[in-house]
């Protein structure tokens, strides 16, 4: 028989899940792509540019992050 959980337990684990264990992944590939997007359009640039590609991955990163929390969020509390 499946073990019931109360909705504050479940919206726990859900954002818990999301944001450490998928958020951290979001996060690592946004800096990577954001690294060889550095390397591609920035040769020889201002370091402020290179930190400004960087940033800008890992905020798509962050951003997606968040975005598929919020999703899991919504369909659990619809189904509930």
């Amino acid at each position: 028989m499946p073990e019931v959980m109360s909705s504050e337990n479940a919206v726990s684990k859900t954002t818990q899940k999301s944001l450490c264990e998928n958020g951290s992944k979001s996060v690592a590939a946004g800096i990577v792509i954001g690294g060889l997007a550095n390397v591609i359009l920035s040769r020889g640039g201002a370091s402020g540019t290179r930190k400004s590609i960087i940033g800008f991955g890992t905020g798509a990163g962050i951003g997606s992050a968040w975005t598929q929390c919020s999703l899991e969020l919504e369909s659990l509390l619809k189904n509930r």
